[in-house]
């Protein structure tokens, strides 16, 4: 979570709260440790590892947790992770600021809850139109 200006320098800044925070989305987005000593060479350190696989659809595809890979939209992933890459930039005029982040992350969310909630709304549909037609009874899906 160290930002690499204190690292070198032992002065926090402004922006080095971002750095940790872009820390903390690449976790939930690998599923990995900031520093796993068990990983191969050259996928010790989390950050190192993943910025330039960052860059490309193919190489966010790698690196996503398995647990979260089908239960969000690739476009909600990809938002998330360029966010992240943003936060973890080693030059901090290039990181974004933090209020800059909460209203990112903010749009992603409201996106995949319109998402989420138009999914399981057509998936009731589906279950009540299916399930209502086959008899007579009436079925009550309010759970």
């Amino acid at each position: 979570y160290l930002a690499p200006e204190y690292a070198m320098t032992g002065h926090l800044l402004v922006k080095s709260d971002v750095y940790s925070y872009g820390v903390v989305l690449l976790e939930l987005l690998t599923g990995r440790k900031p520093v796993d000593w068990s990983r191969s060479p050259g996928q010790e350190y989390l950050v190192a590892w993943v910025r330039p696989l960052l860059t490309s659809k193919e190489g966010l595809e790698m690196i996503i947790d398995p647990d979260i890979k089908h239960s969000i939209s690739l476009d909600s992933i990809l938002k998330v992770a360029a966010i992240a890459s943003m936060c973890v930039q080693e030059e901090v005029t290039q990181r974004p600021f933090m209020g800059e982040v909460v209203q990112a992350l903010k749009l992603v969310c409201s996106e995949f809850e319109e998402t989420d909630y138009a999914i399981q709304a057509s998936f009731q549909d589906d279950v009540q139109g299916k399930f209502s037609k086959s008899s007579d009874e009436r079925v009550d899906f309010s759970v």
